[in-house]
């Protein structure tokens, strides 16, 4: 795990985190799973990198972000579509994938 994915675990030790920007830093791979603890966060903008999960994963529906505003997913590669539990986010505000680049596993 590189210096900066460590540091972003370590983000999961702020609990009353609010506001995350992580845009446009060439982040290649996951969303640590630890950010899905965050249970305060109004605010996430992960655009611009090359992560590669799904919508689900990453933002951790089933669990946190229950007062989650702002989500901004665009320029990512996400797969699985826009899960149906995105409305379980009552206070989401604003939900931005513009050019969202969807993959479908054929196997």
């Amino acid at each position: 795990m590189s210096f900066l994915l460590r540091s972003i675990v370590e983000l999961a030790n702020l609990p009353d985190l609010r506001y995350l920007y992580l845009q446009q830093n060439l982040f290649i791979g996951r969303v640590p799973a630890e950010l899905g603890t965050l249970e305060n966060l109004r605010h996430l903008d992960v655009g611009n990198n090359h992560l590669v999960s799904t919508i689900r994963e990453l933002i951790r529906i089933e669990g946190g972000f229950s007062v989650l505003r702002n989500l901004y997913l665009n320029n990512n590669y996400l797969g699985g579509g826009i899960p149906a539990q995105l409305a379980n986010l009552t206070n989401l505000e604003i939900f931005f994938s513009h050019t969202l680049f969807f993959y479908f596993s054929c196997f």
